[in-house]
């Protein structure tokens, strides 16, 4: 049986057993006190959360997050292969970290469903909306709407997704770094996107895209788009920056090159403001059924 946690001192205590079943009972205000995330990644060794957390639809609000010189930041530092988060909702959190930075999970081996973070998050090198790092993890039906930035592999909802799966997913906010700097991923290594968009603003140096940075190696991007300006120095693109390796595909996927400012080919299909917005510039490619159900609401296709 899940233990329900109604304050933020029951959601700390989460550390007494990191591998207990836990479900929130209420809307958690954090009192604007600075969290300490839950577990942690590095200094003491590893308290990874391997249980279950079902926000239950309630959301963590009102707080900061804020450890500016240490590493794996988030509401919960570390999860690992076993760990599953779902129906929660950060609420206006600033999280600051060093490396290994996200809203809702610094370092993420587990599965994570139905979640947001609407919080602003900076660091340096790992820093996403939602997540810092993907490392065969899973993320679906979930998003990030604050700003994000920081140094290397920075992206609106995950800095870098290697070996991870990100289904149904958006960002945004406004994403700003050096390298590998993207929309919604900075880094995609061996990993794979799919039904995801980014429609914040982003700007970096070296391997900017709108969507993703960097798609590399057997990264895969399916079904996916972005619409945010892009501005960078090398390697820039509408939705992909660098598309990099023999086996990176990049497929059925588009980005508005009118409000990018970027009209490069080969790294996903260039369209135009009124084909992104047209709904038959998608199918039959692209799912009909999730196609409708975000239809206007989400994505803002018309049709």
């Amino acid at each position: 049986m899940a233990t329900v946690i109604t304050n933020a001192a029951e959601l700390k205590a989460i550390e007494n057993d990191m591998a207990g079943s836990y479900i929130l009972g209420n809307d958690i205000d954090l009192g604007g006190a600075n969290f300490e995330p839950i577990g942690h990644g590095s200094g003491f060794g590893y308290t990874e959360f391997t249980g279950t957390f079902d926000g239950n639809g309630y959301k963590i609000h009102n707080g900061t997050i804020n450890y500016s010189s240490d590493n794996f930041i988030g509401l919960f530092a570390y999860t690992d292969s076993g760990a599953e988060i779902k129906n929660v909702g950060l609420e206006d959190v600033e999280v600051t970290g060093a490396g290994w930075v996200g809203g809702l999970v610094g370092y993420n081996w587990g599965t994570i469903t139905n979640s947001y973070s609407t919080g602003n998050v900076s660091g340096d090198r790992y820093v996403g909306g939602l997540v810092g790092q993907n490392y065969g993890g899973t993320i679906t039906n979930s998003y990030s709407t604050g700003s994000v930035t920081g140094d290397e592999y920075v992206g609106g909802l995950v800095g870098a997704n290697w070996d991870g799966t990100i289904t149904n997913s958006y960002s945004t906010g406004s994403v700003s770094g050096n390298d590998d700097v993207g929309g919604l991923v900075g880094e995609n290594y061996e990993g794979t996107i799919t039904n995801s968009y980014s429609t914040g603003s982003v700007e970096g140096e070296e391997r900017v895209g709108g969507l993703v940075g960097r798609n590399y190696e057997t990264g895969t991007i399916e079904n996916s788009y972005s619409t945010g300006s892009v501005t960078g120095d090398d390697y820039v693109g509408g939705l992909v920056g660098r598309n990099g390796g023999d086996d990176a595909t990049i497929t059925n996927s588009y980005y508005d090159y009118q409000t990018s400012g970027q009209d490069d080919t080969g790294k996903g299909e260039p369209k135009t403001t009124a084909e992104m917005k047209d709904i038959n510039t998608f199918l039959p490619e692209w799912d009909i059924a999730l196609t409708e159900e975000l239809d206007n609401e989400v994505w803002g296709i018309e049709g």
